[in-house]
């Protein structure tokens, strides 16, 4: 026998057998999640505790405000510096507005 012929027969053995083994391993598969209790929901909040550091870091009283509107105000600026487009200059207050307003929604 050829190395060859029988490379090709162990070849063919090995397709038909992941033919049939494959479908009834994932179907098992499947079975098994379904059948098993895995995870429940609780609905117990973790980060209670951390409402009092995410309005003193994002509130009306953090520095975190001034910055992004300064930083919206450079990037702005440095577009316009490129682009010379007076739109960009619309864009701007949209923008604050609704960093003030998410900022707000957070706090």
């Amino acid at each position: 026998m050829n190395v060859s012929t029988v490379i090709r027969k162990s070849s063919i053995k090995l397709h038909e057998f992941i033919q049939w083994s494959v479908p009834l391993l994932v179907f098992s598969w499947v079975v098994v999640l379904c059948l098993t209790n895995t995870g429940y929901a609780e609905g117990q909040n973790y980060l209670s505790a951390m409402k009092g550091d995410v309005s003193a870091t994002f509130g009306k009283n953090s520095d975190l405000p001034g910055y992004l509107y300064a930083g919206e105000t450079l990037v702005a600026g440095v577009t316009w510096m490129k682009t010379k487009s007076p739109w960009v200059f619309v864009g701007l207050p949209l923008l604050m507005i609704f960093t003030h307003w998410g900022l707000s929604y957070v706090a």
